[in-house]
């Protein structure tokens, strides 16, 4: 199976089509890893775009969708999964407007393909991985939270431990029948890509603001990360994160 793997789009959905474009005739499946929308100065106009483009292809089966935490707060209409200076309510109405019910249902968790898990944020995970009890769990919180009028999520609202994996300094890992999954995900913002080679089995960041992707064969474990034809226009919150997590230097 080869794979096409797009990361957080955050409403660049004019990349995505790019993507899909090119690689249409190469791949068997593509592969969102969730955070569609919110960008510094997003509009309700802009998010409810990106709706549209997850309407035009969330029915086909050679596409499929994570859910990030940038999507939780609005699939949930509640306080306890908003992240902090990004959801607003005409956002929310915006995007509910054009995303039915049903387009929410067939977004995922995680994705294994033989040896490979995807997620959004990566997968930390005691004993053999089971994807259903992994899933159910987090659907679980999110009951829990609508039951109990919670505040806040302490697994899925901002700062959730479920996305607070600190990737420069914590290995993701999940053990297969014999075997450890190779991953791939986004979530923690990268100046570029980055592959951790661990004892049998890699890691992989993907997430540099759309400008790469990945193509993934499944069957022998080759990938191939493509620069995509955007080239970022940093905000100043941006490169005080790069800076921050010494990605770049002044």
């Amino acid at each position: 199976m080869r794979i096409c793997v797009i990361p957080d789009l955050h409403n660049r959905v004019h990349v995505a089509d790019e993507i899909i474009a090119q690689e249409n005739d190469n791949v068997d499946e593509f592969l969102f890893l969730g955070d569609y929308f919110d960008d510094y100065e997003d509009t309700p106009e802009d998010v409810r775009n990106t709706g549209l483009f997850i309407n035009e292809y969330i029915n086909n089966e050679r596409f499929k969708f994570l859910i990030g935490n940038h999507d939780v707060q609005y699939i949930i209409d509640h306080p306890a999964f908003a992240c902090k200076g990004s959801w607003e309510r005409e956002k929310h109405d915006a995007i509910n407007e054009v995303v039915t019910v049903d387009a929410w249902e067939k977004m995922l968790w995680t994705h294994i393909d033989n040896k490979w898990l995807f997620s959004h944020a990566g997968v930390v995970w005691e004993g053999l991985f089971d994807q259903e009890k992994h899933d159910g769990n987090l659907n679980l919180e999110i009951q829990n939270v609508i039951e109990g009028d919670l505040d806040r999520s302490l697994l899925l609202g901002y700062g959730g431990k479920y996305w607070d994996k600190d990737f420069f300094n914590r290995s993701v890992y999940a053990e297969g029948d014999g075997f450890i999954y190779n991953q791939m995900f986004g979530h923690t913002v990268l100046f570029d890509w980055k592959c951790t080679q661990y004892v049998g089995y890699r890691a992989y960041n993907i997430d540099t603001h759309n400008q790469h992707y990945a193509v993934v064969n499944t069957d022998n474990d080759y990938v191939e990360i493509k620069r995509s034809n955007y080239t970022h226009r940093y905000y100043r919150k941006e490169i005080q994160w790069l800076l921050k997590t010494k990605q770049l230097s002044l």
